[in-house]
């Protein structure tokens, strides 16, 4: 592959080379003087949100797999990583293609990926080096996803999903869940490792926010001992998100997705 020549040494041809070449200029000049819009950083609010959030996860034995949908940054990425998150969470298979390019040793899938393209690139990513976990809510996807796998002689984690209240994804019922956990089981190359969900109908200004998580731990706690009840492995519990990220130590979630 040959790198395009920089910027400044050639003829600026498109309107996204312009971009780009305005964005270069900013770089460094005062605030009042910055073209607008253009996003900017508070490097000082930003170191103390990275370590605030890892040192409340840390004092409770909590795990943290920050989902980059929030900032979709390697640079950010890197900084949750060396601060000591366990992993990293993204939505989708391109997603998981930019953080392993940029180092992530632990990725976290959380939408049932589903395409035979999809599959393979995820296998790359496992081919990789890269300790792979993907959520799913049925079978489908993870039998596609295992089977390739299977084929190339790798590996990979799986979540069972609960729909708690978002109605996006995810199993609805403890009997649901188990019974996608059970035929999971079945598959080669793939094992289930425990419980997922998302809880983004908790709003910061709902009254009932407590009361409602209350309500969401009580499903994942009735699942967990659902599976571990059948003999599913359920030692991995994720959930999370951000209004709900301080009072994750009030349930049963060892794994943050804020």
């Amino acid at each position: 592959m040959v790198n395009a020549a920089p910027l400044s040494a050639r003829e600026v041809r498109t309107g996204a080379e312009r971009t780009l070449q305005l964005l270069e200029r900013q770089v460094g000049r005062p605030l009042s003087e910055v073209e607008t819009p253009v996003a900017v950083i508070d490097l000082d609010r930003l170191d103390a949100n990275l370590k605030g959030l890892q040192s409340y996860v840390d004092s409770y034995g909590i795990e943290l797999w920050s989902n980059t949908k929030t900032h979709k940054s390697p640079e950010i990425g890197k900084q949750q990583l060396e601060l000591g998150a366990a992993g990293l969470t993204v939505a989708k298979t391109g997603e998981a293609e930019v953080f392993q390019e940029a180092g992530a040793p632990r990725i976290l899938v959380h939408y049932p990926p589903f395409g035979a393209d999809k599959w393979e690139r995820l296998g790359d990513i496992v081919a990789s080096g890269v300790d792979l976990t993907v959520a799913v809510d049925s079978v489908a996807p993870a039998a596609g996803l295992a089977d390739v796998l299977a084929r190339r002689g790798l590996r990979a984690t799986l979540l069972v999903e609960l729909d708690v209240g978002l109605h996006r994804t995810g199993q609805t019922t403890v009997a649901g869940a188990l019974a996608v956990a059970q035929d999971l089981s079945r598959l080669p190359a793939v094992e289930v490792a425990g419980i997922s969900c998302y809880p983004g109908h908790l709003r910061p200004e709902d009254p009932t926010l407590s009361s409602g998580l209350d309500a969401v731990d009580e499903l994942l706690r009735d699942t967990r001992d659902a599976f571990l009840a059948s003999g599913v492995r359920c030692d991995r519990v994720s959930g999370g998100s951000t209004p709900t990220r301080y009072l994750t130590h009030t349930t049963c979630v060892n794994e943050l997705r804020s």
